[in-house]
């Protein structure tokens, strides 16, 4: 399982992807959805992954924000 999660809104898809490559040069296994197996339910596998992780790692954007 991985040592961190990646949490993040479709338009900060790219800087999810630098902040995973990053971690990854610095030694730890990242897990983003990009790897969602085809034959699973999104829930679970999401559900699980967070439950295994060591960390999480939360991108928040301004994309449905409500004031």
């Amino acid at each position: 399982m991985a040592d961190i999660f990646i949490s993040y809104g479709r338009s900060t898809e790219a800087q999810a992807q630098q902040v995973a490559q990053a971690l990854r040069t610095s030694g730890y296994n990242v897990w983003r959805d990009d790897e969602l197996p085809a034959h699973r339910s999104y829930g679970d596998v999401i559900e699980e992954r967070l439950r295994s992780a060591k960390a999480v790692v939360v991108l928040w954007s301004v994309e449905g924000w409500v004031e």
